[in-house]
């Protein structure tokens, strides 16, 4: 952005946290500089963050690039390659390094991710061969000591428990194959853990009945959603995007919409699903450019027509993005 130049976006604003009917957005030299109230503004369209995905597999820059025209500016990734993480400027991958299933060594396994330049961890924990507990918990441990959050991907019920057990921040996925119980719902929600459920890929596997799942198996991740979301635990829309080598492909950028709507079918209001695709996620993961629109933040903004505070897909309607004050879409 030219630096004499100064946008004014006078629009219904959220936030990241909240909407604002009568906002202005002023942006000057690629950050906002104020966020005001009380002015005249278009109330069919929304003004709003650059969406967050909270869990993904990138590989190339056209995923990147297909992400960002879908309005997803930030995304918390697996194993992006480094050169990728290096060149993707503005689109920001957040990454935990690898993952592992395996290790006998905790706090190895965390001292080499963090060398590697994680900004979380993560764990699989898959049935039948669940990682030892004590090696969990010192995955936890270690990397609760060096300020790092770790996710979990736990899609049964025995490892989303042993999860719970050992500390972990973050729960990817639901149970689909059983019922979710509602004593640890209670407890995921005492403890703080956050879920990011991917209901976009539990579907998934329902439609395409991989590894023995079911079309009927559905009800029961959109059902511990509803749990989840009941007692009061945070839920991040997170959507697993991938190319389909090892899961049933989840395109990337259009599924962040899809994933949006699922929430909103499970329970949870637009305005909780649109924290959890903007500002929640950035506070759990420590974003702290963006993920909010207030006054010092980077100005990555999205514009849509309609209003997805009321009717969640209303989203996919971009009509314009701003990334540092500078128009993407022509």
């Amino acid at each position: 952005m030219n630096q004499q130049q100064k946008l004014i976006l006078n629009y219904p604003l959220f936030d990241g946290e909240k909407v604002i009917e009568n906002a202005s957005v002023v942006v000057e030299n690629s950050a906002i500089t104020a966020v005001n109230s009380n002015v005249s503004t278009d109330s069919d369209h929304l003004l709003m963050p650059g969406l967050i995905d909270a869990h993904t597999h990138l590989g190339t820059k056209e995923q990147v690039q297909t992400m960002l025209q879908n309005g997803v500016s930030t995304a918390c990734d697996v194993a992006a390659p480094d050169s990728l993480i290096r060149s993707t400027d503005p689109f920001t991958i957040i990454s935990s390094a690898g993952m592992t299933m395996g290790t006998w060594n905790g706090k190895s396994y965390v001292n080499n991710a963090i060398k590697n330049g994680a900004k979380y961890i993560k764990v699989l924990l898959m049935e039948p061969n669940l990682m030892l507990k004590g090696v969990l918990k010192d995955i936890c441990n270690t990397a609760h000591r060096n300020g790092l959050k770790v996710a979990v991907h736990a899609t049964s019920v025995k490892a989303v428990k042993m999860a719970v057990d050992c500390r972990a921040d973050i729960l990817l996925h639901v149970p689909m194959k059983e019922t979710f119980p509602k004593e640890l719902a209670e407890t995921i929600a005492e403890k703080g853990i956050v879920v990011v459920p991917t209901l976009i890929m539990m579907e998934a596997f329902a439609v395409s009945r991989r590894n023995g799942y079911r079309s009927d198996h559905y009800f029961h991740a959109e059902a511990a959603v509803k749990q989840l979301h009941k007692c009061g635990v945070t839920i991040l829309a997170g959507t697993d995007a991938n190319p389909g080598s090892y899961a049933p492909a989840v395109a990337y950028g259009t599924s962040m919409h899809r994933e949006m709507e699922l929430l909103v079918k499970a329970g949870l209001a637009p305005v909780e699903v649109l924290a959890g695709a903007t500002g929640k996620t950035a506070e759990v993961f420590n974003i702290t450019n963006t993920g909010t629109v207030k006054a010092g933040k980077r100005a990555i903004l999205v514009l849509v027509k309609g209003r997805p505070d009321k009717k969640i897909t209303d989203t996919i309607n971009i009509k314009q993005i701003w990334i540092d004050g500078n128009p993407i879409l022509r």
